[in-house]
């Protein structure tokens, strides 16, 4: 019996605003081609000169770390900006406007698209104000252009450049004709980026490296906006900047360190009624499967009433779900509470999943979850959701704010790459900061006893060194004295946890940047 505690990104709670954004009125993609440097030029269709936000409207009180476009490119430092997807142009439009000549347009054909600014030859450190900083710039929507993503690219060398990247239109209301200041902040960027690898022409994963920021991404989904067919969905920014700090917009951090409630622990579900409330949904390559009945073996005697078994085949996306309501027994107002304890129950050595949340304005909400082996009690508290970036109901009306006073939809989104099934069981509002620590077995004595100077077998070199399926540094030819230095008398792949739900053939054939089991046999001979 194990007790794990969950704590990351921060969010909100009852009207609190989590990665929130102050707005000032007045899924796949391709590697891009560099193009030549913003011109001037003004694309067929486009007004010919620009309106821009008054200058008197421009002032922050924060100060500036980096600037993107603010009349123009960081051409000092060998700034530079390309386009992605069919005839999609970007082009640097001069006005009228007092003070403010000039302002950056995008314009997308209908596809997964894409407009980058890049400050060429300079990194940006966003490492001291992950927590503190901003993106903000200056946004206005040309005919049905209302979603777009943005997103901030480093530069990690060997061609990575990760992007980590926020749905827009989640922190403002794109407007046609409308200038409005939209301030994101960075701590509404994941740490977890994606890559374009042109070997495998797909995306991969990799961690961001927050002291190499290069490039500005401003990007769209086929379908997203309604334009007329054959219409370029237009986006015009001006004043796109990095600040160190982020007044004005509310922290979610700073509410949930003085969040106080004693509400006592309130069920959500012990699965003993409405269980055919809950339903599964899936795409197209994922399938799930949800059903309600006895604890599985060996539970602990805290764990009462029965269990959700949630199986599945991994694919493109799935769900377990539930309504919260009268109808299904499960209450709807969560404002007095920190977060869910729950117990967690799997036979794989690591079961990872995602529980969702929808609130009183259907935005959607998530928090990364996991469990090891065998039985786990978890605390998820609401500070851990954060909204998703990728995917919000149509019905949804955003203000970015976890309003926990009216609760929609409890879900269960499982993770990995291998089928399986897990349990959920007696789900709890609470007001715990950190689980109870489990009581140790008592210890018991013990005597050792024998002839230290008697050699009966003696033991191999069993030190050595795990070679991570994740790791291809480590078969490179350059690692190779280091490592005969150190004497390994064992080598083992692909190392820890991965080897149980290794997928070897697919590996080999892939021949992408994990390390295969060929390679691995070569760097052992």
């Amino acid at each position: 019996m194990k007790s794990h505690i969950w704590a990351c990104v921060a969010v909100s709670a009852a009207t609190v605003a989590t990665g929130v954004v102050a707005c000032q009125t007045t899924n796949s993609e391709q590697r891009p081609a560099q193009s030549p440097a913003a011109t001037s030029a003004v694309p067929a269709g486009a007004a010919p000169r620009a309106t821009a936000p008054a200058k008197s409207e421009l002032a922050l009180e924060d100060e500036v770390l980096a600037t993107f476009f603010e009349d123009d490119i960081p051409r000092a430092s060998g700034g530079y900006t390309y386009s992605y997807g069919g005839k999609t142009k970007n082009q640097i439009l001069h006005g009228d406007t007092p003070g403010n000549p000039a302002t950056f347009g995008a314009f997308f054909d209908d596809d997964y698209s894409g407009v980058n600014i890049s400050f060429g030859g300079q990194f940006i450190d966003l490492r001291p104000y992950r927590k503190t900083g901003s993106l903000t710039f200056w946004v206005k929507g040309g005919p049905a252009a209302q979603k777009f993503f943005v997103g901030l690219m480093d530069n990690q060398g060997n061609g990575i450049k990760a992007q980590s990247k926020v749905s827009a239109d989640n922190y403002a209301t794109v407007k046609e004709g409308e200038w409005q200041r939209c301030r994101i902040p960075l701590k509404a960027f994941t740490d977890d980026g994606l890559y374009w690898d042109e070997s495998q022409k797909r995306e991969i994963y990799a961690k961001m490296d927050w002291g190499k920021i290069q490039d500005f991404r401003i990007s769209i989904n086929r379908g997203d906006n309604k334009v007329e067919a054959g219409e370029k969905v237009v986006f015009y920014l001006d004043q796109i900047q990095l600040t160190k700090t982020a007044k004005g917009i509310p922290d979610p951090d700073a509410y949930w360190n003085a969040f106080s409630s004693k509400a006592p622990e309130q069920l959500v579900s012990d699965f003993t009624k409405g269980a055919e409330q809950w339903r599964a949904q899936h795409g197209q390559t994922a399938d799930i499967q949800v059903a309600v009945g006895a604890l599985p073996a060996n539970a602990p005697a805290a764990v009462k009433g029965q269990a959700l078994r949630v199986s599945f085949e991994p694919g493109d996306w799935s769900d377990a779900y539930v309504i919260p309501s009268p109808a299904s027994g499960l209450p709807t107002d969560w404002s007095q509470h920190y977060g869910l304890r729950l117990w967690v129950f799997t036979d794989k050595p690591y079961q990872a999943f995602d529980l969702t949340l929808r609130d009183r304005d259907q935005e959607l909400f998530v928090s990364k979850v996991g469990a090891s082996r065998g039985w786990n009690q978890v605390l998820v508290p609401f500070r851990n959701f954060s909204k998703f970036q990728y995917w919000q109901p149509p019905e949804a009306k955003p203000n970015n704010q976890l309003d926990l006073g009216t609760v929609r939809w409890l879900g269960v989104k499982p993770g990995g790459d291998t089928p399986g099934a897990f349990y959920l069981a007696d789900v709890q509002l609470s007001n715990l900061r950190e689980l109870p620590a489990v009581k140790a077995p008592a210890e018991l004595p013990a005597v050792f006893q024998g002839d230290l100077n008697k050699v009966l077998q003696p033991i191999a070199d069993i030190y050595g060194v795990n070679v991570g399926l994740w790791a291809p540094d480590s078969v490179d030819p350059e690692s190779l004295p280091f490592q005969k230095q150190l004497g390994l008398g064992v080598v083992r792949y692909p190392g820890g946890l991965r080897a149980d739900e290794e997928d070897w053939q697919k590996t080999l054939k892939a021949k992408g940047s994990d390390v295969d089991t060929d390679e691995f046999l070569d760097h052992c001979q």
